[in-house]
């Protein structure tokens, strides 16, 4: 998965992430209680970015943004 791949990449550079990943296979009530509607997303302190496409520099820069 290639957001996965860049989340662990950023995990490297950043110890201080903390990662809690959805199977929305599994826990699909769970990611619309968190107000995922789309996948992929990453949500950070109530900030979703989602997209069909999200660049690795999308990625990097809502994941920063938050740090």
């Amino acid at each position: 998965m290639f957001v996965g791949h860049e989340l662990k990449k950023l995990q490297k550079e950043h110890p201080e992430i903390e990662l809690d990943a959805i199977d929305v296979t599994f826990h699909y009530k769970r990611a619309m209680d968190e107000g995922i509607r789309m996948f992929p997303a990453l949500k950070i302190e109530g900030e979703i970015l989602a997209g069909f496409i999200l660049s690795r520099q999308a990625i990097r820069t809502f994941v920063e943004s938050h740090l």
